[in-house]
């Protein structure tokens, strides 16, 4: 699984880039083997006067599969990957659920398949 950080209007740190990874390796670890590329883009969208608001957009590219995108808005930096990486595993879990079944359910309602 390759992993890259991108920072738009934001710097990243060394010290944010490798807690991004972490959390994403912590929250993927077990979807590894079906995920090609997780790319993560850190934005300050907030104005130039006004609160300082952050997003954090994910996005996975499954193997054979499309992308899964999760964006996540937050005033810490942090906590918007934090909040981010929860509903991507989430959302990850999800997709590659409903495929699987709806592989079994093609498979099963065929005619003359081994499960009739």
């Amino acid at each position: 699984m390759q992993i890259e950080v991108v920072g738009v209007h934001l710097d990243v740190t060394s010290s944010l880039e490798a807690y991004v990874k972490n959390r994403i390796g912590l929250s993927l670890d077990r979807f590894e083997d079906r995920i090609s590329t997780v790319t993560i883009r850190l934005d300050d969208i907030s104005g130039p006067h006004g609160p300082g608001t952050k997003r954090c957009h994910m996005e996975v590219q499954l193997m054979h599969f499309d992308a899964v995108i999760v964006e996540q808005d937050h005033t810490d930096i942090y906590t918007a990957v934090d909040k981010a990486a929860n509903r991507l595993k989430r959302t990850v879990r999800r997709h590659i659920n409903r495929v699987r079944d709806a592989r079994r359910s093609h498979y099963r309602d065929a005619p003359n398949s081994a499960w009739a």
